[in-house]
C-alpha cells in the first residue's frame, strides 16, 4: 500500500483543513463534534470551497445542532449547495475523509491529532464506491436549524439595527455562540431595546428559530433568573401585549456585562 502526506497537527481542524484542499469533492465520514466544527469553520471562510458530503454518526450531529452558530452555519453552507447532509447507519470505528484520489483516516493523539493518508489506487477506489453507495441509500437530513445569514438580515428588518447588533454582541460574548441559547439571546437584545414579545417571537416562529411556547418558555425562566421583565401594552382589540425590558440594574450596563449576567443566572 502505498502512503502519501501523512499530516500531523496540532488540533483536528489543521488535518481537515489540510483534506479539504486536496480535491474539489470530498466524503467526511463519522467526523466528531470537533471535526465538523473544523469542517464548518473552514468551509464558510473559503471563498471557493469544496464540495462536501458530510456522512455522520446521528447522535454526534444532534450535538453539534445543539449549538447555534456552528449549526446555522452549517445550515447556510447546506443552503448554498457547499455541503449535504446525511446520516450513517452503520457507524465506522474510524473518522475518514475519502476523494476520489485519496483516503484520510484521522486519528487522535494524547496532543496531536494524525491524519494517515493512502492513494494506493484499489483500497482508495474501494472504499470510495462503499460509502458513496451506502451515501445513496441514507436519506437526505433536515438540520431544522435556520441559515445564520438569514437569522441575522430578518432580525434586523423584523426588529431592528440595534437588536440585531445587540444580538451579535451577546453571541461573541457568549464563548463566540458555541454554546449560545439562541432564543434567550434574542430575548435580551429585544429587552434591551424595548421590543414586544409578541413581534420578537414571531419572528422567532416565521424564521424558523423556535416556536412561540419556546419562546414564552424562555420568557419565563429569564425573568424567574431575574434577567428580564415586562410591562403590559394595552391594544384596541384583545389581551395586552408584553414589553419587554430589563431589570433597572441591568439596564444601563454593556452587552458583555449582560451576558456575564445570563451566564452567571442561568
Amino acid at each position: 500500500m502505498s502512503l502519501s502526506s501523512n499530516r500531523v497537527g496540532e488540533s483536528v481542524g489543521d488535518v481537515v483543513a489540510d483534506a479539504l484542499g486536496r480535491s474539489e469533492e470530498l466524503l467526511v465520514v463519522n467526523p466528531s463534534r470537533a471535526a465538523m466544527v473544523a469542517l464548518v469553520d473552514r468551509l464558510s471562510a473559503t471563498e471557493e470551497p469544496p464540495r462536501v458530503r458530510l456522512f455522520a454518526d446521528p447522535e454526534t450531529l444532534k450535538a453539534l445542532l445543539a449549538e447555534f452558530v456552528p449549526a446555522a452555519t452549517l445550515a447556510d453552507l447546506v443552503a448554498d449547495g457547499v455541503v449535504a447532509v446525511r446520516t450513517l447507519q452503520s457507524v465506522p470505528r474510524n473518522a475518514l475523509l475519502l476523494s476520489p484520489e485519496s483516503v484520510v483516516a484521522l486519528v487522535p493523539g494524547p496532543e496531536l491529532v494524525a491524519g494517515l493518508v493512502t492513494t494506493d489506487e484499489g483500497f482508495v477506489s474501494g472504499a470510495y464506491e462503499d460509502f458513496d453507495r451506502r451515501w445513496g441509500a441514507a436519506p437526505e437530513y433536515d438540520l431544522g436549524t435556520p441559515p445564520l445569514s438569514r437569522v441575522r438580515e430578518t432580525l434586523q428588518s423584523a426588529l431592528g439595527e440595534a437588536v440585531a447588533t445587540d444580538f451579535e454582541a451577546l453571541l461573541r460574548a457568549v464563548d463566540g455562540g458555541r454554546d449560545a441559547d439562541a432564543v434567550a439571546l434574542c430575548l435580551l437584545a429585544a429587552a434591551r431595546n424595548e421590543q414586544l414579545l409578541y413581534d420578537v417571537s414571531r419572528w422567532g416562529e416565521e424564521v424558523g428559530l423556535a416556536s412561540k411556547a419556546t419562546f414564552s418558555r424562555t420568557k419565563t425562566a429569564l425573568e424567574d433568573a431575574g434577567l428580564l421583565g415586562t410591562e403590559k401594552v394595552p391594544i384596541d382589540v384583545g389581551r395586552p401585549r408584553l414589553r419587554l425590558t430589563l431589570p433597572p440594574e441591568l439596564a444601563g450596563q454593556s452587552v458583555d456585562a449582560l451576558a456575564r449576567e445570563a451566564r452567571d443566572r442561568l
